[in-house]
């Protein structure tokens, strides 16, 4: 049986993640727009999160060895590692939309 990472260990992983990122300061501070864009797209990944997190509990708790009959392990591993990716992003969102919302708090 194949061990997935935990929630806690895609955490992690995504908190390494966003520290690779660069925001741009100065787009963000020329423009209220933007900010506003940025700050919509990191919303949107962020509230995918409670159903990304409920597939991936419900995925990963099955026992492999009855995906026979209704999906092949191929798939089923291939499902399992797409969500993984979208629960990096969205978890590296949440990151970056605290280090926003941190630095605006700090500079009003």
């Amino acid at each position: 049986m194949t061990h997935y990472p935990t929630l806690d260990d895609l955490k992690t992983q995504a908190v390494d993640l966003a520290q690779t990122y660069e925001i741009n300061w100065d787009m963000l501070d020329e423009n209220n727009e933007n900010l506003m864009n940025m700050k919509r797209l990191l919303t949107t990944m962020e509230g995918a999160l409670p159903e990304l997190e409920k597939y991936y509990m419900k995925l990963t708790s099955i026992d492999q060895d009855k995906l026979q009959g209704s999906m092949g392990v191929h798939q089923y591993t291939g499902l399992v590692l797409d969500i993984q990716d979208e629960l990096l992003d969205a978890y590296a969102c949440q990151e970056l939309m605290a280090k926003i919302d941190g630095v605006q708090a700090l500079t009003g």
